[in-house]
């Protein structure tokens, strides 16, 4: 029996940690503004369609970062007994090298990587993030893409709105105008940064890139050796957009090209050999 129990408790700590100051900041955020702007006050009691339509984008963008927190990137320790997966392994293995973790002990298919804060091994690593306390992988870059997107728009919003109250409350007690200007730097500092990252993600989609492949390349086997330019995995910009909004197969593993081969100059436009057990729908946008 694999132990642990120091490192989920570690991690347990630092995701209550986040989890908490997301909560926090959100409800600090947008109570402030409604508990400090007697016109938005007057909007909501009165049912304005916008001010509706703005609590309607905060209930939404609250249940998706618990969509995402509860998910699973995709372990490849809970696939270790599934029958499907272990074809999918068996069909590509004289095409594709695998290496061996040493701390889970399983097999780890091309693009998975043993994540140190959950302590195990993820299929299609993209990062750990502490905010939602959880891996960010195969089964969940999707869902944290539209959470990124939702609390982008969610944070440009609010940043307008205390823009707006502390252009028409210009008349208050100065600790109230201090308050709602320090609210509306910290936003704007936020929404700089989550559009940032939503700039950031969505280049990773049309290029079939992960944040790990992206910032660590030198350290990586099948990457190191490859121009800056190459993606080995790209399947041009439809093709990557359709596969990550659109495919809904479980397993997916990824065939290595040639070195000649990933170096091209039309990588961006050949179809990479991809091995699959599921097929593919296009109505999962959310999953």
């Amino acid at each position: 029996m694999r132990c642990f129990t120091s490192d989920a408790c570690g991690s347990c700590s630092t995701g209550f940690g986040g989890k908490t100051c997301w909560f926090l900041a959100h409800t600090l955020g947008v109570g402030l503004l409604i508990l400090l702007y007697e016109e938005l006050q007057h909007q909501i009691f009165s049912y304005t369609w916008y001010a509706l339509l703005y609590l309607v984008l905060i209930v939404v963008t609250v249940i998706q970062y618990y969509r995402v927190a509860g998910s699973s990137p995709g372990y490849v320790e809970d696939l270790e007994n599934d029958p499907e997966f272990e074809a999918g392994i068996k069909a590509v293995a004289g095409s594709t090298p695998f290496s061996h973790c040493s701390t889970c002990r399983v097999v780890q298919p091309p693009r998975t990587k043993h994540c140190h804060d959950c302590n195990k091994c993820v299929l299609r690593f993209d990062h750990h993030c502490v905010w939602l306390d959880t891996c960010i992988g195969q089964y969940n870059h999707r869902r944290f893409w539209w959470y990124v997107f939702l609390e982008t728009f969610l944070c440009i919003w609010s940043t307008v709105l205390y823009f707006l109250a502390f252009h028409l409350e210009k008349s208050s007690a100065w600790p109230q105008n201090l308050l709602l200007l320090v609210m509306f730097v910290g936003l704007l500092c936020c929404s700089i940064f989550l559009a940032t990252l939503l700039v950031f993600h969505s280049y990773l989609v049309l290029t079939n890139q992960t944040t790990y492949e992206k910032t660590r390349r030198t350290r990586i086997p099948y990457l190191r050796n490859l121009p800056k330019d190459a993606h080995p995995f790209s399947k041009g910009g439809c093709g990557n957009v359709t596969e990550f909004c659109c495919a809904s197969q479980p397993y997916r593993f990824y065939n290595l090209p040639p070195d000649h081969e990933a170096a091209g100059p039309c990588l961006a436009a050949r179809n990479a050999t991809e091995s699959t057990t599921k097929s593919t729908k296009c109505c999962s946008w959310w999953r």
